[in-house]
């Protein structure tokens, strides 16, 4: 720990800082402090994603919002990176919110021309959100596999 961190004294210009056992190092309360010279010591926490991993179900014809939780210095970012989201639902980048709004349902279609039949079921749609913070010192991220359940129509063979 370098001299201006006030080693020995427990502190770094008011932030707490504990000996962890066995010498594994410090460890330091997320904030903004200064040193012994006046210089800004940003100390920023890994955001953690908080929000249950199957998020609640999308019910067709009814509005969707669900707010992604998560720590960390804001403003932040979030990104799906892995899978998608069910049709008709976006993720706002700024704020976490996933949104949007599925069709009335349909129980059947037929299409006479082609003979093709469509039925409603539940599809499980499973994506990756990444959220990136604002620390100043380096931005840092995290991402959370999530799950999530919407009425999506499959097409099914004629008789069936």
């Amino acid at each position: 720990m370098p001299d201006s961190w006030g080693q020995g004294t427990g502190e770094i210009s008011g932030l707490s800082v504990k000996e962890e056992q066995a010498g594994k190092g410090i460890t330091i309360s997320p904030g903004v402090a200064l040193d012994r010279y006046g210089r800004v010591l940003n100390i920023c926490e890994q955001p953690v994603i908080s929000s249950e991993t199957r998020l609640p179900g999308v019910d067709a014809g009814a509005q969707y919002k669900y707010q992604i939780r998560n720590s960390g210095t804001p403003p932040f970012t979030y990104a799906i990176v892995r899978g998608e989201l069910p049709a008709h639902l976006v993720l706002d980048p700024k704020t976490g919110i996933i949104s949007g709004v599925l069709p009335k349902k349909i129980k059947s279609v037929g299409i006479r021309n082609d003979k093709r039949m469509f039925e409603e079921d539940d599809k499980e749609s499973a994506f990756t959100v990444r959220v990136m913070d604002s620390c100043p010192t380096g931005r840092l991220s995290s991402e959370k596999d999530f799950t999530i359940s919407a009425p999506h129509l499959r097409q099914i063979r004629p008789g069936k």
